[in-house]
């Protein structure tokens, strides 16, 4: 037999013959087997089968498996062995034989680990192996959607107008990333929250900018306008993409809006009103809520503007010559915008007195029979209304029929040469208006009734 023994544990068959001397000679034959044990006084080593490498982010993932290993002759022990890491706040494991992640590594944060993975023999001797593990890198989701400018939209910007660049947090630099509008949300001044259309902005590469329903970006209607942003790189080291999803909020900022309508709280108006009355006031429509305003009046007109909005009548107004005031009105708002607007406001007719009294004759020859006509009354009156006539001449003189004037007696020229009477215009509704006449008696020649001696 080697005397040096075998190198590697396990069995070995051997065969032992015996003769003896005699003759004939007889001779025996018996096979054995011999069983050789390890020996904890043969080197030992740990054995790391994995290659060392790994991709980030993966929990649990295997690295590989250690054995004890015969230094000498090479052989993998069978015995039972238990495994630790020396340094046990490394994101690292030993599940029995297999060295495993604890947790996602981040080739990021760190490229190279050294671990150093220990046993103890049964001669309570403690070996030792150093394992170096190499981090690959691989795509990562992203984990934010930033701007690079305040994030605020003014109201009423152009289809087009650029409002903000995005960028997207990733791990991977250099990375490009792929934005989509999801939804658009705006918070009315009540707190709801609606819905808007998602043409209201847009996005070109990284830029976000108005869009083409630029008329929901209203401070009136929505205090802030909420983006639902999808970002989606495009897989530079395995192929695979992520997509993020953030919401953007732009605070919609107010600008001064020009008004959008003028209206008075007046349709009509009594003709012949004072002078200087206030007879209604202008309303102005404007998108920006408690703006100040001023007006006036651009034509021609029987009326203007006092104390910004206040309509004045400052000529007069006559139904018979104009029903109808039709005027152009201007109105500033606080930052100087305007706008203009036909306005009409309907006089309305009232009742007047009859006026320009007449008399076709007013003298009359003396000896006349009474009831004799002195002249026609006439009078005018706007609303053209029947109108009568009332003569105060202490009797001498009367009214018949629809304005004759007739001698009431027998005048006579010496008696009086003539009269002083006041005639009374009445229309339908009792205005009356009264003029002065002079009733002129004219003196006739007579021949003589008679000669007296």
């Amino acid at each position: 037999m080697n005397m040096t023994g075998p190198h590697k544990p396990g069995a070995i068959r051997i065969t032992i013959v015996c003769s003896d001397l005699a003759i004939p000679s007889y001779s025996i034959t018996r096979e054995f087997t011999l069983y050789v044990l390890e020996s904890e006084n043969t080197p030992r080593g740990i054995l790391f089968n994995g290659n060392g490498f790994v991709k980030e982010n993966i929990e649990g993932a295997f690295l590989g498996n250690v054995s004890i290993v015969d230094l000498v002759s090479g052989m993998v022990l069978k015995q039972d062995y238990r495994f630790s890491i020396t340094d046990d706040t490394l994101p690292f494991t030993m599940d029995e034989h297999t060295l495993k992640t604890k947790e996602g590594l981040d080739y990021e944060q760190e490229r190279i680990w050294f671990i150093v993975i220990q046993t103890t023999l049964l001669n309570d001797e403690v070996i030792q192996e150093d394992v170096m593990i190499h981090v690959l890198d691989t795509n990562d989701a992203s984990t934010a959607i930033g701007l690079y400018h305040p994030a605020i939209i003014y109201e009423n910007s152009p289809d087009g107008t650029f409002l903000n660049e995005m960028f997207t947090e990733d791990q991977d630099l250099g990375q490009d990333h792929v934005y989509t509008i999801l939804h658009i949300y705006g918070k009315a001044k009540n707190g709801t929250i609606y819905q808007i259309h998602i043409d209201t902005l847009s996005i070109a590469d990284n830029t976000l900018n108005i869009g083409t329903n630029n008329k929901e970006i209203d401070f009136e209607a929505y205090e802030y306008i909420t983006v639902e942003v999808n970002t989606t790189d495009v897989g530079h080291f395995d192929g695979t993409a992520y997509s993020f999803i953030e919401n953007i909020t732009l605070d919609v900022i107010d600008v001064n809006e020009a008004p959008i309508d003028i209206a008075t709280n007046i349709t009509e108006v009594n003709e012949n009103i004072t002078l200087g009355t206030i007879i209604g006031e202008l309303t102005i429509e404007d998108p920006d809520i408690n703006d100040d305003h001023t007006c006036n009046i651009t034509t021609a007109s029987n009326f203007k503007i006092v104390d910004k909005t206040m309509i004045q009548v400052w000529r007069e107004l006559d139904f018979e010559m104009s029903q109808v005031e039709m005027f152009i009105v201007i109105c500033f708002d606080f930052g100087g915008l305007s706008m203009d607007k036909v306005l009409q406001i309907n006089v309305f007719d009232i009742n007047e007195p009859p006026f320009n009294i007449t008399l076709s004759n007013s003298n009359i020859d003396e000896n006349n029979m009474p009831g004799q006509t002195v002249g026609e009354l006439k009078a005018m009156d706007f609303e053209n209304s029947m109108v009568m006539f009332m003569v105060a001449s202490e009797g001498h003189f009367a009214i018949v029929g629809d304005g004759t004037l007739v001698a009431n007696e027998t005048l006579h020229h010496n008696k009086a040469p003539g009269y002083n009477i006041n005639v009374t215009a009445i229309d339908h509704l009792g205005l009356s208006t009264s003029k002065n006449f002079y009733i002129k008696v004219n003196a006739i020649d007579l021949p003589p009734k008679g000669i007296l001696l």
